[in-house]
């Protein structure tokens, strides 16, 4: 029950006005999550186009904030605070649009524990 609430959670969310913005945003995720560097920045690319497409949707700019997270942790990234403020303004940009999208919760607890060190802030 579970899986399936936080799917139709996923799916309200989601840009659903068109499938071709649904498909390239399971496609991003899958390259999200790719160890291959223009795999993982193609992700980058697709979630941008959406995002650009789709400005209301939560659940693209906490996946741009994730991006960022990912590629400081793989150590791809030449720029750590830079990459610590991209990850910031997405995460800050998903809460605005949606103050109780999980993964936008998700991604600014993240920036509050990277960016200010506040482990309190970012647990509530």
């Amino acid at each position: 029950r579970r899986v399936l609430a936080h799917e139709l959670a996923r799916v309200r969310s989601l840009p659903t006005d068109a499938l071709d913005s649904y498909s390239l945003f399971l496609g991003a995720h899958g390259l999200l999550h790719s160890l291959v560097p223009a795999d993982f920045d193609r992700a980058r690319e697709a979630l941008t186009h959406l995002s650009e497409r789709h400005p209301r949707q939560a659940a693209l700019q906490a996946m741009l904030s994730d991006w960022h997270f990912l590629r400081s942790l793989q150590g791809w990234s030449e720029d750590l605070d830079a990459e610590t403020r991209h990850l910031c303004d997405h995460a800050r940009r998903a809460v605005d649009l949606d103050p109780d999208h999980p993964d936008a919760l998700v991604a600014e607890g993240r920036a509050r524990i990277l960016a200010e060190r506040d482990f309190d802030q970012a647990q509530r």
